[in-house]
């Protein structure tokens, strides 16, 4: 026979509450009666009495003699809400797809505080309006609302307006829902939550998911328990409209804007690589690490991995390919000073495969930093949660392996104000290469592939900590550069320079530029080899290490000039009498009107005039 299923909005079971399906044994009565009307996607059922079994995945029905058809038992009633039916409007089906909310723009957020006869809700609704919105008689009172730190966070590009309805019950984004008889008591199951909602949605007349994009529950101080503990801090549904708060944390401006990260689907921020659960809010440099008590602060916003998942600040990433990075500086300034940057080459954050790198300035509306104060900081997004690898103060260089491949080193230059605008100035480069900050002097990287482990901070006995810090914790050291050179890739037994060998420039080109082949002979590329080959000055940057980029850059300018009819005469064409010299690249210098090449200080090429034609 056809087997039925039904899902929940909220399963128990999962650690972040997302939908899952049920299997329902529908009476046969009940199927003969609904038959047409029983679509997949969807038929809309609700079950008075019935329960959910999460151990067996099923709804059970309460049914006199074992769904043998007869009518069901008193003890549950199930019918089929369709068009026409009084209470269609209570019950509305939810996709399934777990997609990100909307991350911009204007999101509707109600607040609700929950009572019941014999239990009085937490706060006022003044007091909610203000700390949440910045609304009503006692907005003085809390300048650093929810609203307003998500409003200078994402530089007024997410905005969380009070909600409102057709009725006026709702005041300034907040409305006191009295649940009635339902005991606020005991363990906050699914079941009283699932209660919970439908007594909100008969109060409003509404569907209320459907209606706001956020709704924030703040629950009675302590009358319920998580897990058999009533010191639970806030709970959310990633990616979903709902979040849950236990009494005074209704007020805690970091918990707020913690769970309402969870519904924009941020999860948590540790240090430990391992993704364990026991470390998952140990990063508190932003707001998805550990919540503190009190309200109006601190002041903090995200790490630069949930800075980029939420968007905010595209115009002003830079990504680079963790293959192919070259060693000159670039200016990131704070994300505190996004709104007033002018500058068009200074950026807020960096992505490097799956590392992400910024400079996490306190000052302003970070200035409540818990962690990694003004340093820049690199982490790492994980399949749930984001890691932080290392914070780096000025001087100071760390090693990474980009997407578990790719080994790549940040040296921070230096960390400066200018006219008001926090910059640090970072070399980011590969293996084999040298940092390049201001000067043309290089900076020798430790012999070392990848740095000792920075130590992990032990949590508190409790997940989240029940009040704000005593003190900032030590900024975890990192290793200073030895002043000695990587050993050579290919050793000389004798102090003299040789003729580079085609294996390994092949391996030197090949490993940049994986596609190009040298098995046609009289193609640019073998030509542009042989010529290397030959060359004096080729033969010197082989023998120091760190000048692969250098010798692939002078590769592929001698593989322009033999594709566009270059010769290795004299009086090569179109002018170009300087090219392929033994000298640096950067200074063939040819006659006017001819091909000319323009370089950084740093001596990469990043432009080459083709006066004269080809």
């Amino acid at each position: 026979g056809e087997e039925y299923r039904c899902f929940s909005d909220a399963w128990e079971g999962s650690e972040y509450y997302l939908p899952k399906d049920f299997a329902i044994d529908l009476p046969n009565d009940f199927i003969q009666e609904n038959q047409e009307s029983l679509h997949s996607g969807s038929a809309i059922m609700c079950v008075e009495g019935g329960e959910i079994d999460y151990v067996s995945s099923t709804v059970v029905i309460p049914s006199n003699d074992d769904r043998t058809g007869e009518a069901l038992s008193s003890s549950a009633t199930i019918y089929l809400v369709t068009e026409g039916n009084v209470r269609n409007r209570y019950f509305r089906g939810r996709s399934l797809q777990n997609t990100p909310l909307q991350r911009v723009g204007d999101r509707s957020l109600l607040v609700v505080k929950v009572t019941s006869g014999s239990t009085p809700g937490y706060s006022t609704n003044d007091g909610l309006a203000a700390s949440w919105f910045g609304r009503g008689p006692q907005q003085a009172v809390f300048p650093n609302n929810c609203r307003a730190q998500y409003q200078r966070c994402s530089a007024n590009k997410l905005n969380f307006e009070p909600a409102t309805e057709d009725t006026g019950q709702v005041a300034n984004g907040v409305f006191t829902l009295n649940v009635g008889g339902i005991p606020l008591t005991g363990e906050l199951t699914n079941s009283l939550i699932a209660a919970i909602s439908i007594q909100l949605n008969f109060a409003l007349g509404i569907d209320a998911e459907d209606t706001f994009d956020h709704i924030a529950f703040c629950m009675p101080q302590r009358t319920l328990t998580r897990e058999g503990r009533n010191d639970w801090l806030a709970f959310a549904y990633v990616n979903r409209v709902r979040s849950y708060y236990n009494g005074n944390w209704c007020d805690s401006l970091s918990t707020q804007m913690h769970e309402l990260g969870h519904n924009l689907g941020l999860h948590h921020s540790s240090e430990d690589p391992s993704e364990s659960s026991d470390s998952e809010y140990d990063d508190q440099s932003g707001m998805m690490g550990y919540g503190y008590s009190q309200s109006n602060g601190p002041l903090i916003c995200f790490n630069a991995v949930k800075h980029a998942l939420l968007g905010w600040f595209t115009d002003r990433q830079l990504v680079l390919s963790p293959s192919f990075l070259q060693p000159e500086p670039i200016q990131v300034a704070s994300f505190v000073d996004y709104s007033v940057l002018t500058a068009s080459d200074s950026y807020v954050n960096i992505k490097v495969g799956d590392h992400y790198i910024q400079y996490n300035r306190a000052k302003g509306y970070n200035s409540g930093t818990q962690e990694h104060r003004n340093t820049v900081i690199v982490g790492r997004a994980t399949s749930r949660y984001s890691y932080h690898e290392a914070d780096l103060a000025q001087g100071q260089v760390g090693t990474f392996v980009a997407n578990t491949v790719f080994p790549f080193n940040v040296h921070v230059c230096s960390l400066t104000e200018t006219n008001g605008v926090s910059y640090a100035k970072v070399s980011i480069f590969g293996q084999g290469q040298q940092a390049r900050c201001e000067t043309n002097t290089p900076l020798t990287l430790p012999p070392t592939r990848l740095p000792t482990p920075p130590p992990v901070v032990s949590p508190p006995p409790t997940r989240p900590p029940t009040s704000f810090p005593t003190r900032f914790p030590t900024p975890v050291p990192v290793a200073t550069p030895s002043p000695t050179r990587f050993p050579t890739r290919f050793p000389t037994p004798f102090p003299i320079t040789r003729p580079p060998t085609p294996s390994s420039l092949i391996d030197i080109i090949q490993s940049a530029i994986p596609i190009t082949s040298f098995q046609d002979t009289i193609s640019p590329q073998s030509q542009a080899l042989r010529w290397m080959m030959n060359d004096e000055y080729s033969a010197t940057l082989q023998e120091q290490e760190g000048n692969d980029a250098r010798l692939i850059q002078r590769f592929i300018l001698a593989v322009l000039h033999y594709s566009t009819n270059g010769e290795d005469d004299e009086t090569p064409r179109w002018g170009r009498d300087a090219w392929l010299q033994p000298s640096h690249e950067c200074g063939w210098d040819p006659p006017p009107d001819s091909w000319s090449i323009a370089c950084f200080p740093a001596d990469s090429v990043y432009s080459i005039s083709l006066a004269g034609g080809v």
